[in-house]
């Protein structure tokens, strides 16, 4: 099985469309989906820093952020190490 490590970075790029690296990290993403028996890996500590990096720019995004580290959370596709 392939793991691919999901750090702060990717996923500051997957929320914000402005990220000088959003368009190349959607484009990655699907071609990622397309193989077999991969795993996702991401951390608490980068899903602190992802929350911690939305926090200040308004409600509705801390409210979208917390909701995608939810949905992290309950994605079986992702493993989130302690």
């Amino acid at each position: 099985m392939k793991k691919v490590f999901l750090d702060t970075s990717y996923w500051i790029a997957l929320i914000n469309r402005k990220d000088p690296f959003h368009v190349q990290v959607i484009q990655k993403l699907k071609s990622l989906k397309s193989v077999h028996r991969l795993r996702f890996i991401t951390t608490d500590e980068v899903l602190m820093e992802l929350l911690t990096f939305f926090s200040s720019p308004g409600s509705n995004m801390r409210l979208g952020t917390a909701e995608m580290v939810y949905d992290i959370l309950n994605d079986p596709s992702i493993e989130v190490i302690p």
